[in-house]
């Protein structure tokens, strides 16, 4: 957060104290799954710089091209297709259950119809059919077609329809603080880490 930001190095200095292995956590804020707005406000004032995102969380390009090698995606949306979350369920081993009994395949999906009760129904039921359907079912809308699903930033852009909805209630909604980390990112790549301008296709 911009607020304790000055006290990364020491952070870092106290985790390698106690182990010399160690992980930075998401160097980015999304918003709340409960929509406060006054929370989100004061999210929103936390975040890092792009930039400042992009050095604390520097691509791993050799990573990242092996991974799309061996899935055949990089992130949910895959090439040319509509279906959101197709290429993360078709793939994800896991799932997600809330304090309320809420299931689902990820733990940022907070779109209730994206989530099942397993208070009327039963692990198996969700497990088998109910979050395989969901690669088909769930479809961006023409502003996901005309936005992020067409983006010239898609492949460096960590956007995600769960963070639409965070930011905006849309899964289809595009997440103009990130995109500016895309743009980060796709800089960091071309230039090995000089800034350069670089532009983003947004829908009107």
């Amino acid at each position: 957060m911009k607020d304790n930001f000055h006290q990364f190095d020491q952070m870092v200095s106290l985790a390698k104290s106690m182990s010399s292995h160690y992980k930075t956590g998401s160097a980015w804020l999304y918003l709340s799954a409960c929509g406060d707005l006054q929370r989100n406000r004061e999210i929103i004032s936390q975040r890092l710089s792009p930039r400042t995102v992009i050095d604390l969380d520097s691509p791993d390009i050799a990573f990242e091209e092996s991974l799309e090698k061996e899935l055949n995606c990089r992130s949910c949306q895959t090439e040319n297709d509509s279906r959101l979350f197709a290429g993360c369920v078709s793939v994800r081993r896991d799932f997600h259950i809330d304090p309320y009994g809420q299931m689902t395949f990820c733990c940022f999906v907070k779109d209730p119809d994206l989530r099942y009760d397993l208070r009327k129904g039963n692990f198996k039921e969700c497990w088998e059919e109910f979050i395989p359907s969901l690669g088909d079912k769930v479809r961006g809308s023409e502003e996901y077609l005309e936005g992020c699903g067409s983006c010239d930033l898609r492949k460096d852009c960590r956007w995600c329809p769960v963070f639409g909805y965070l930011e905006h209630r849309r899964l289809s909604a595009p997440v103009g603080y990130l995109c500016e980390v895309a743009k980060e990112n796709r800089n960091f790549k071309t230039t090995g880490g000089k800034t350069i301008a670089a532009t983003i296709r947004l829908p009107a």
